[in-house]
């Protein structure tokens, strides 16, 4: 039959029949189980809202009101059956229920067409129902029953004064974390907890009511994660936020005072910053961000110079030089960007070394002159103005060939240049002064073959001179050393160490800092080793220029093997191959040997004493011990002559010298200083005692 429109006076007038509740009408007997109708229809009108109709189909009628149009009347009152081909504001209602609930019927309009349908159908799946697509009594109030439930769920999230339990114990640390206030995390919900999450609140821009609900709860935790990745966010509130409201308003971007509290005006600030400098304008703090506000700051706020760096500078350039002068070897500390007196001295050094004019200011031509120096060295090149165990080396090789009158400080002055360029005339090379792969080749190819001389007794006066203040009988010292089982020695370990006493002990370096070169050799190698390259079970701490010499030269096949059994020739072979390579560059390939494990150019010169003094080419246990002796007296009188001088600075035990020698001259990769002053002492007690 066609639905009939009334309005509620219509219905209100028709008579009811008191034993079945039935409010009868001239068209048809609507049933409806509407127990709280009958005290209210001769006196109360129901409030269905404004301009309220109900809507007759059948045996159901709903409500319909502009006012309060989500509430169903439900048991009490049915609403019509919907299904596909129903529309009006209850099929829109039903659709934006359902989405609700997470039942997606698209765009609510109205009509109940398939997308409807098929969400009416999921849904009476989940909850057990026929799921014929069609909402009749059982599909509607089990529509209000989720939505009650899912509105109670929401409820009971909520935190406020008077809430309990864990949950309010996060809350509580997760303000305190961002620099609210809230007290001990007890988990109870108290006004100091209020007064916290009003003050978020209000920074994060909402609601200030002091009531956790989902948006609050959500900010926080956001904020939280925010702050765990180290990204300075809106809601903070902490020293790094003032400091960064400070560089904000220094750079114009930000007006107020800076307070700490990370709120929308900060937000606003960043952003602006970020888009004027072409970053992601999130308002996040990240490290980026951070970074290139920093600069701007320093870049307005940094005095303005005409180039030249001296005492009382400050700033990146200073910083530069700092990393530069320490990369060419002068100690001018940690670069801070602080010029003070330690990088005057350094570039004091540099100006001398260079032939500049010492005043400790870098100029224009101090800078260049430093560029011009580092970028040689970069390239593998040795020039004026490095200072290195390179230039040592190379200045041995040149006093040895006769090239060079000074001292072999390690310092690529003048001098060594002239000397550079003197042999390059000689061996036909552009002479530029400059030691590049061609001219150290040259020099290598002169100096294998040269005769090797014994450094002469170092005459008195000297600075490196070594002055024997105990006048022991070095003989009965050898004596003990030979017979002494507290060492536990092997013969061939007793071998070395009684081979370099002796050796040490004529060239007239005291007894303690023979020790000290003793007790390094007891903890370092073996007599005519080659250092061991498998890091199986620590394949991270295997150095680059093993990595490679394994790689590209085959090192290993003379891995912990001996000299003794390699033999000279294919051991110079392969130190002169891995040399053409460019073993000065980092990480390129080489190798230590010995019983001091000499690496580099150290083991080319170790290799030319071999050859010089073996009478086979695979020399016997004296010999290696007798060759890498001779080797330690060569460096003490030469390259390494300042491990000596520097020694004499300090109280001149076993034990120093044990220190001194870890230091500068053998530079072990372990950890094992103490433990070498340790056998000093011991090495001491046994020769002196």
């Amino acid at each position: 039959m066609p639905v009939k429109w009334r309005t509620w006076e219509h219905f209100s007038k028709q008579p009811i029949n008191p034993r079945t509740s039935h409010i009868m009408t001239n068209n048809n007997a609507m049933t409806a189980t509407i127990a709280d109708l009958e005290d209210n229809t001769t006196k109360t009108k129901p409030n269905f809202g404004e301009a309220a109709t109900l809507e007759l189909s059948g045996n159901f009628f709903r409500e319909k009101s502009t006012s309060n149009a989500s509430n169903l009347l439900e048991s009490k009152a049915v609403a019509r059956t919907l299904k596909v081909g129903s529309r009006g504001d209850d099929v829109k209602r039903l659709q934006e229920n359902l989405n609700t609930l997470g039942y997606n019927t698209g765009k609510p309009d109205g009509i109940f067409g398939n997308g409807t349908k098929n969400a009416v159908v999921a849904f009476q799946k989940a909850k057990g129902l026929t799921a014929d697509g069609i909402v009749g009594s059982g599909t509607q109030n089990a529509i209000t029953r989720a939505l009650n439930e899912k509105n109670a769920a929401a409820n009971s999230n909520i935190l406020k004064v008077g809430s309990k339990g864990a949950k309010v114990t996060q809350l509580q640390r997760n303000l305190n974390s961002l620099g609210y206030n809230a007290g001990t995390p007890d988990g109870a919900f108290g006004n100091g907890t209020k007064n916290a999450v009003v003050a978020f609140q209000k920074t994060y821009g909402l609601s200030a009511d002091g009531v956790a609900g989902k948006s609050t709860q959500d900010a926080i935790t956001t904020t939280i994660n925010r702050k765990s990745k180290g990204i300075l966010s809106k809601g903070q509130v902490s020293n790094d936020v003032k400091s960064l409201q400070s560089d904000l308003k220094t750079l114009g971007y930000l007006s107020s005072n800076p307070d700490g509290a990370f709120g929308t005006a900060t937000e606003t600030a960043v952003k602006a910053f970020q888009q004027r400098h072409k970053l992601t304008a999130d308002g996040l703090v990240g490290a980026d961000t951070r970074s290139q506000i920093t600069a701007a700051v320093k870049a307005k706020t940094q005095p303005k110079d005409n180039g030249v760096l001296k005492l009382g500078s400050k700033g990146d350039k200073v910083k530069t030089l700092q990393s530069n002068l320490n990369s060419l070897g002068y100690d001018a500390g940690t670069p801070d960007g602080d010029f003070g007196n330690g990088t005057q001295t350094a570039v004091i050094k540099f100006q001398k070394t260079y032939g500049l004019t010492a005043d400790g200011q870098a100029g224009e031509s101090t800078q260049n002159a430093i560029s011009k120096a580092l970028n040689y060295k970069n390239h593998g090149v040795l020039s004026k103005g490095q200072v290195s165990d390179d230039v040592r080396n190379l200045q041995a090789d040149l006093k040895t060939l006769g090239f060079l009158k000074g001292s072999q400080d390690g310092a690529f002055g003048t001098g060594t240049e002239e000397a550079v360029k003197a042999f390059q005339t000689s061996v036909g090379l552009k002479p530029d002064g400059q030691a590049g792969s061609s001219t150290r080749k040259a020099l290598f190819d002169a100096a294998k073959n040269h005769k090797f001389i014994p450094s002469p007794e170092i005459p008195t006066g000297t600075s490196n001179e070594p002055i024997n203040t105990n006048k022991k009988d070095h003989n009965r010292m050898i004596k003990k050393l030979e017979n002494d089982k507290s060492l536990d020695l092997s013969d061939e370990k007793r071998t070395a160490m009684v081979t370099a006493a002796q050796i040490m002990l004529k060239d007239g370096y005291e007894v303690e800092f023979v020790a000290g070169m003793l007790g390094n050799i007891m903890a370092e190698g073996a007599l005519g080793k080659f250092e061991g390259s498998n890091y199986k079970t620590n394949p991270d701490a295997k150095p680059l220029y093993l990595i490679d010499a394994d790689k590209n030269f085959g090192y290993k096949n003379f891995s912990d093997k001996n000299i003794r059994d390699i033999g000279i020739s294919k051991t110079m072979e392969l130190e002169n191959k891995m040399y053409n390579h460019g073993y000065e560059t980092k990480g390129h390939a080489k190798f230590g040997l010995g019983m001091i494990q000499w690496t580099g150019s150290r083991t080319h010169d170790l290799l030319k004493l071999y050859k010089q003094e073996c009478k086979g080419d695979k020399p016997t246990v004296e010999e290696c011990a007798k060759v890498e002796s001779m080797m330690i007296s060569k460096e003490l009188k030469g390259s390494h002559a300042y491990v000596y001088n520097d020694w004499k600075k300090t109280s001149k035990t076993a034990a120093d010298a044990g220190r001194i020698i870890y230091d500068e001259y053998e530079i072990p990769s372990t950890d094992t200083k103490e433990t070498r002053a340790n056998y000093a002492t011991s090495i001491y007690k046994i020769l002196t005692e």
